[in-house]
């Protein structure tokens, strides 16, 4: 969102600016665009959740939870894929479908570790999160569908994570300082180490 209080996407290769939306209440909230640049999310409670089309600028507003207690914040997270969306805020998470707009998956409640020092990673399957926090077993993978919950070994990581993310293809890569790089197979359970790179 520009000074101006426009929804503008711009191409990195051609510099071309594109308007979305404009409006003073799109400055709060929380915005996202999908990693295929096709989409922009903007979610901002109690109830706004509205999907774009980054090349019309078609908005489709994406329906609720009934019964959902507005959480003081909503945050929007795309699968790596760019075929769901996670909003989830305070202790509400829902995936949507991006092509069809409905909603894909629910949870409500405490979900994910209680120190988690990362927002949780919606997974290309739309139905599970990870999150990551401190200690000897540092990340989870969350079933949102039900709860679950699939502890994975620590990997050696002792110190703090850095970063993460998830590809197109289902790998994990995580960094810790000191550790380097590693990537992970997420269709194994729990998932297993496919490459470490330490500098």
């Amino acid at each position: 969102v520009d000074p101006g209080n426009q929804l503008v996407v711009e191409e990195v290769a051609t510099g071309q600016r594109r308007v979305l939306a404009t409006g003073p209440e799109l400055g709060s909230g929380s915005h996202a665009l999908s990693p295929d640049g096709r989409h922009v999310a903007w979610v901002k409670a109690p109830a706004t959740r509205a999907l774009f089309d980054a090349t019309t600028g078609q908005r489709r507003d994406l329906p609720g939870v009934q019964g959902a207690p507005p959480p003081h914040d909503l945050v929007a997270t795309f699968s790596a894929d760019s075929r769901h969306l996670l909003v989830h805020g305070g202790q509400s998470y829902v995936v949507y479908e991006v092509s069809s707009g409905r909603i894909a998956t629910t949870w409500r409640g405490a979900l994910g570790l209680a120190y988690a020092t990362t927002p949780p990673l919606l997974l290309n399957d739309g139905r599970h999160v990870v999150r990551f926090g401190a200690g000897l077993a540092p990340f989870e993978r969350l079933d949102l569908s039900t709860g679950a919950r699939v502890p994975w070994p620590s990997a050696g990581y002792s110190r703090s994570l850095e970063g993460l993310g998830v590809t197109a293809a289902g790998r994990l890569h995580v960094t810790g300082r000191g550790h380097g790089v590693r990537t992970f197979d997420l269709a194994q359970s729990p998932p297993t180490t496919r490459v470490r790179l330490v500098w």
